[in-house]
């Protein structure tokens, strides 16, 4: 892989909110692409858990893995 794109990954919330989560550069943590509140993750088991304010997340691994790694 010679250029590799960054993760984004946009969460809407029913209430029209979003948030925008960028998979780090070691693949190991999200942190928040586009906000005022800064974001903590860790990886627990098969998901990656992150919190930014209030918001909790729970992002299962495989989901951010890219599509022609399947």
């Amino acid at each position: 892989m010679t250029d590799s794109k960054p993760v984004l990954l946009v969460i809407h919330h029913p209430d029209g909110g979003v948030r925008r989560l960028a998979l780090s550069g070691d693949g190991k943590a999200l942190v928040a692409a586009v906000s005022a509140d800064e974001a903590t993750s860790a990886v627990k088991e098969d998901a990656i858990e992150v919190a930014i304010g209030q918001d909790r997340y729970r992002i299962p691994i495989e989901l951010l893995e890219p599509a022609d790694a399947h």
